[in-house]
């Protein structure tokens, strides 16, 4: 009576056991087939990492029973013919940042012999049983418990309690001679228990180590079970090592974004219901000219929120976009359409992008620049829409005038001459002949004229000027070098080492120090390329009133070959070359035209424009 009753107690078990397994997995399952349903009227399913994740271990078993021998220290059985390697494999499902549930499963052999009981008496027997064990059990995560919410670490530890069942087939044999004895095997209930540590070190793969403790119910795992010897149940220690793999699913790419088609509300920053309020912030004027070029930087304050996202701007036509920063995110640009894709934000609480926007054909007028982002917050799908007006303002930009018509062979009588291409920015270009202290260079970019007279102690304002790519700061204003060079002997022993003297004539720079001191002796400006001497001839690809950079140049026009810029008739022009004769002028002339449908020859005489 009391076998059966034991058997079907123990069939309860089995059957309780395996409805909470699929209780447990059914739902997630049943809900990860809806997310991925083909609706194409849906946004992209955006998956959260790490939601489940697969370990596989392996390690050493100890076995705290009647027939192991006891040594004052339990862990010296380890690596002897007491304990045993054995196996096992973890399924998990995170149940928010902090708990995670699993099923675990171990399976593999105890083993152990005992040499003389507690009384002293003589023992000598040995056992090996294998068995299969799973669990259902629930984890604790210390470090997100305790500290800041996160993820993925490099280090985590937890804390782990469950319940399961255990099946074994004990065998006993006499250890001196190896004559077997009856032993009994069966199943039951066990509790296991225990602590843990993981290292992350991917978005895919972690290190886990882990030992646990698993307490069954009966006192004969070892096959063994005599109370005059014994009167606590058997446990059992696992120590493994294993690799877990994180599962998250990618987001779904829509077939067709029709992201202008969405309607766009008054208010640039409207999302669906949440809790934490995520904003976007973007510094797009909101007025540009035909080919201006200016850096965007879309900032996002997603705070804790993770996961998956992509962000994606409509880009009306005319516009050239150039990536600079992705913030880890992949960039892709199609039909119009520019996608920032994440499979993970970043940690970090604020998120930015930085793009070139470039308008190079854009049309006269008012524009819209909307934008979308998908992301998922407490494991809903959310979007928040932005959008930024910009009007684009007509102005003087021409890549053939009048006078430049292709009659390239007609020269007329007076020459101009052609200074270097320097743009004055703060400079005064009343004044004919000036002298100036360059102190300062910045490479794109610019800094305050006031807080640079401030921190390098200078005696006189500061003012700048372009060259190129490079913002260039000069302090003083002299009107002979000698005043000049007194004033830049005075920085060189105080603040400003590197600092030179620089000459400007009319508000533009003279190319030496040794040209502007001529033109202070009552001589003349020299011509631009004194180098080139006779006719000689150029291809213009480009004119604008703005003071291009190189890269911006390349950008518009779509040409790889080196140019160089020129002022004339007040506008800066871009033009290859020379070449020495119109015929190889004109060959090259047809090949850059198959990028510049615009671009024409120009005639030089001793490196003068004609």
């Amino acid at each position: 009576m009391t076998s059966f009753f034991t058997e079907f107690i123990n069939r309860k078990v089995i059957y309780t056991i395996f409805i909470m397994s699929i209780s447990f997995t059914l739902p997630t399952l049943s809900f990860a087939q809806n997310d991925i349903a083909d609706d194409v009227d849906t946004p992209p399913t955006i998956k959260k990492f790490n939601k489940w994740n697969i370990t596989a271990n392996y390690g050493q078993t100890i076995a705290w029973m009647d027939l192991n021998q006891e040594p004052d220290n339990p862990f010296s059985n380890y690596f002897t013919d007491r304990s045993s390697w054995n196996y096992g494999f973890i399924l998990t499902r995170k149940l928010g940042k902090t708990f995670t549930a699993n099923i675990q499963y171990i399976g593999g052999s105890l083993q152990g012999n005992k040499a003389t009981w507690s009384n002293d008496s003589t023992a000598d027997i040995s056992f090996k049983t294998n068995f299969n064990d799973i669990s259902i059990n629930f984890e604790v995560d210390l470090m997100n418990l305790v500290f800041e919410k996160k993820d993925r670490r490099w280090f985590t530890a937890y804390l782990k309690g469950g319940i399961g069942y255990i099946m074994y087939d004990p065998k006993i044999w006499t250890t001196s001679d190896g004559t077997p004895k009856v032993a009994t095997g069966g199943s039951s209930l066990i509790i296991p228990w225990g602590w843990g540590a993981r290292s992350d070190i991917s978005k895919h793969w972690s290190i886990r180590f882990e030992n646990t403790f698993h307490h069954a119910l009966v006192d004969n795992l070892d096959g063994h079970d005599n109370p005059e010897t014994s009167s606590v149940n058997d446990i059992y220690n696992y120590t493994s090592i294993g690799v877990t793999y994180h599962i998250f699913q990618k987001p779904r790419q829509p077939k067709k974004p029709k992201i202008e088609e969405l309607p766009i509300p008054e208010d640039t920053t409207v999302a669906t219901k949440e809790v934490f309020e995520l904003s976007i912030a973007s510094n797009i004027p909101s007025s540009m000219h035909p080919f201006d070029t200016t850096t965007v930087i879309i900032k996002i304050n997603k705070g804790d929120i993770d996961g998956a996202a992509k962000l994606q701007q409509t880009i009306p036509e005319g516009f050239i976009i150039k990536e600079l920063l992705s913030a880890g995110a992949k960039y892709e640009f199609t039909n119009g359409i520019m996608s920032y894709s994440w499979d993970e934000l970043p940690e970090s609480e604020y998120v930015s992008i930085t793009y070139k926007l470039i308008t190079k054909d854009a049309k006269i007028g008012s524009t819209t620049i909307p934008g979308i982002l998908f992301y998922t917050q407490d494991d809903k799908e959310q979007i928040r829409q932005f959008k930024k007006e910009i009007e684009i303002k007509p102005e003087a930009v021409v890549t053939k005038t009048a006078e430049e018509s292709p009659k390239e062979e007609v020269a007329t009588n007076e020459p101009i001459t052609t200074p270097a291409v320097v743009t004055a920015g703060t400079l005064d270009k009343s004044k004919k002949l000036v002298y100036r202290v360059q102190v300062y260079t910045v490479y794109k970019g610019s800094t305050s004229s006031k807080m640079l007279k401030k921190r390098l102690n200078l005696d006189y304002d500061v003012t700048h000027y372009y060259d190129g790519n490079y913002t260039k700061y000069t302090s003083g204003e002299f009107s002979t070098y000698e005043e000049a060079a007194a004033y830049k002997k005075k920085l060189r022993n105080s603040t400003v080492a590197g600092a030179f003297v620089v000459g400007f004539y009319e508000g533009e720079r003279v190319q030496s120090i040794q040209e502007a001191i001529n033109i202070e002796k009552g001589g003349s400006l020299a011509k631009t390329n004194p180098t080139e001497k006779g006719i000689s001839y150029r291809i213009q690809i480009l004119a604008s009133k703005k003071n291009l950079s190189i890269e911006d140049v390349k950008d518009i026009t779509g040409i790889s070959r080196s140019f160089k810029k020129v002022t004339h008739n007040g506008l800066y022009k871009y033009e290859i070359g020379p070449f020495s004769t119109y015929s190889e002028a004109k060959t090259n002339a047809n090949e850059v035209r198959k990028t510049v449908s615009g671009a024409f020859i120009v005639k030089y005489q001793d490196g003068s424009r004609l």
